[in-house]
């Protein structure tokens, strides 16, 4: 049997197997979960539990926003109340969604202890020590399910720093989120979480499965089932059509392996997306409106406009007259977007003693805007999620009065 015939008789076999064992009902109250979860969520922790079952890993690959952390979180739940599985589980994340884990395991499955290893090397040394004393006051140290914790969340560099002592305990599970930074197969990452750590069951969280090439969808495949994806060579070799479609190739064949291989992803990924949950009436959200406020320069920001025109008018005609590049035009209208946004993004345009308070407002209007806005948000009892296209600019939001009391 030749890989590819491997593959497909390996998707056959996990596409019946899931068959066989039926729809798993999912009762939130017998799992511990205290939210009511969507169909689409019910049906993501039904999937988790087949391969589990038939023990098989996976991807769910859902589309950002359709509760991919609940979903894993709910069958973990499922794990310790109903199979008393108390784990060890490994969750890892990157440091700015730890905060978010804890968050929604506090809100809906509140029986799963969970322990955020990260911080100062100081903070997890005490972490370290307070786990051994513990395990070393129970009757039997050498049983893992006497961890103080169901599952341990942390960071990937702090899975590479700490990697002596987090590859010593055998993990019954592992959920890697954001799992696109393992798209390259030769980041160190990739191989010590793959040669050190003992964790047979593997489940990646990303909304973004299908990578831009076939050697990152590899490199996914391969970490969730190594003995079926097998090397990197025989994957590119098999598939080398779909990976380069030129119109050179056979249009029927690329077509035949884009259809194969859709087939195989099938067996080991779940993926769904709002547009086609709302299609098919398993979602429902309220209309997108969408309102473009347009917020005008204050004296501040068109001096500090006019002072870049001024300067990069040179580089400006030359563009015009063909003489320049697209990449000296980009950067100036980098420059006019960061006046446009603020102008404390400038050296030496804050005045001293640099302050948080109104003055940071008063020098954008973008903010004098949203200000505004927030207030009367923040009144009506709405919540608001702020995005920013470049990351300073977020630092000044800080200044808006009462920021802190409406976002944290």
């Amino acid at each position: 049997m030749n890989y590819e015939q491997r593959l497909i008789a390996a998707a056959k076999y996990v596409l019946a197997a899931d068959l066989l064992a039926g729809e798993v009902p999912v009762n939130c109250a017998d799992f511990g979960i205290t939210a009511t979860l969507k169909p689409h969520q019910v049906e993501g922790v039904s999937w988790l539990i087949r391969r589990y079952s038939i023990g098989v890993n996976g991807i769910l690959g859902d589309e950002m926003g359709l509760g991919k952390t609940l979903q894993a979180l709910s069958f973990l739940s499922y794990l310790k109340v109903c199979r008393m599985i108390p784990g060890p589980f490994l969750v890892l994340c990157p440091l700015s969604v730890t905060d978010g884990w804890v968050s929604e395991v506090a809100n809906f499955t509140p029986k799963i202890r969970v322990l955020r290893y990260v911080g100062e090397k100081e903070h997890r040394r005490d972490l370290r020590r307070k786990m051994y004393e513990h395990v070393k006051e129970q009757p039997l140290p050498s049983d893992v399910s006497l961890l103080p914790f169901d599952v341990l969340l942390t960071t990937y560099d702090i899975a590479l720093i700490d990697q002596d002592f987090l590859s010593q305990i055998p993990w019954h599970y592992a959920i890697i989120d954001e799992a696109q930074r393992l798209k390259n197969p030769l980041s160190v990452l990739y191989n010590v979480l793959e040669e050190r750590f003992v964790m047979p069951r593997r489940l990646l969280l990303t909304g973004t499965p299908i990578q831009n090439n076939l050697t990152e969808l590899w490199a996914l495949m391969h970490f969730c089932m190594p003995s079926i994806f097998g090397t990197l060579e025989q994957f590119l070799s098999t598939f080398k059509e779909a990976g380069n479609p030129l119109p050179a190739n056979d249009v029927a064949k690329v077509k035949e392996q884009f259809k194969m291989l859709k087939h195989i992803l099938g067996a080991f990924m779940l993926r769904r997306t709002k547009s086609k949950l709302i299609k098919s009436g398993n979602l429902m959200l309220p209309p997108l409106t969408e309102i473009t406020v347009m917020a005008p320069l204050v004296a501040l920001q068109k001096k500090v406009y006019a002072s870049i025109l001024r300067k990069e008018l040179p580089k400006l005609l030359a563009f015009s007259s063909g003489t320049s590049n697209h990449q000296s035009l980009h950067n100036i209208v980098i420059q006019l977007r960061k006046a446009c946004s603020h102008p404390y993004l400038f050296p030496g345009i804050e005045p001293e003693p640099y302050e948080e308070g109104e003055h940071l407002v008063q020098a954008s209007g973008k903010l004098i805007i949203l200000d505004q806005l927030l207030q009367k948000l923040h009144d009506s009892g709405h919540r608001v999620l702020l995005f920013a296209q470049m990351t300073h600019t977020l630092d000044y939001f800080t200044g808006l009065p009462g920021v802190t009391e409406i976002f944290l």
